[in-house]
């Protein structure tokens, strides 16, 4: 697999090991861009050296703290934890409950909030498989709206008909061995693969007509 350098891809993980997971939920839904923890620190370091730094120095201090706060910021680091209530929110869960521990909730409520997690880092690429899995419909629409709005490059394998139908625009069927590329959402897949397949029969029919008009001259 061959990513451009920078890329960050942002993926729902499988095993979530939630008895490693010492935090609240909140704080562990917040806690989704490890490139944000970096630049915390950087920052933290940065200004505790300030106050001892020379009169050269300090300038050059000065400088590299707006950077990195600017990076920072960027990146959405002072807006995560907001980011991450409104996720979790979305998803079916009380203001009440994202106070309580992440490793409290059963496994399809740890993969909701897993999705926010996922969700509320805006990688440039986002791979979703099945991410409808375990929402009612309340949260599978807000899901909906949110992707709507997401900027990025999204691979989204689903059996929702819903959401393949409001955010899709391009579909891969794989069936038979062989991958055939449709240039369109579900819909348009849906009408195009019939039409093919009655081309594919017709060809068939034609190609068999063929072989016996051969078949009969050779005998």
């Amino acid at each position: 697999i061959s990513l451009p350098k920078q890329t960050r891809l942002g993926h729902l993980r499988q095993q979530l090991n939630a008895h490693e997971v010492g935090e609240t939920l909140l704080d562990y839904t917040a806690d989704a861009n490890p490139e944000l923890n970096r630049l915390h620190d950087e920052i933290e370091r940065l200004e505790s050296s300030l106050p001892g730094a020379s009169e050269q120095e300090r300038p050059k201090l000065l400088k590299r703290i707006g950077e990195v706060q600017h990076d920072y910021e960027h990146l959405g680091g002072y807006e995560m934890s907001s980011r991450a209530e409104a996720a979790l929110t979305g998803l079916g869960f009380s203001v009440e409950e994202q106070h309580q521990p992440f490793a409290s909730f059963s496994g399809g409520w740890q993969m909701r909030a897993e999705l926010a997690r996922t969700l509320i880092s805006i990688p440039d690429i986002l791979l979703l498989d099945e991410p409808s899995n375990y929402l009612e419909v309340p949260a599978v629409e807000w899901l909906q709206r949110y992707l709507r709005e997401y900027k990025g490059t999204m691979l989204l394998i689903s059996h929702d008909r819903y959401l393949l139908r409001t955010l899709t625009g391009l579909t891969l069927e794989v069936a038979g061995g062989e991958i055939t590329r449709y240039e369109g959402g579900y819909d348009y897949y849906a009408v195009q693969r019939e039409a093919r397949h009655h081309q594919l029969a017709a060809a068939k029919k034609n190609q068999d007509r063929k072989r016996a008009e051969i078949e009969r001259f050779v005998e």
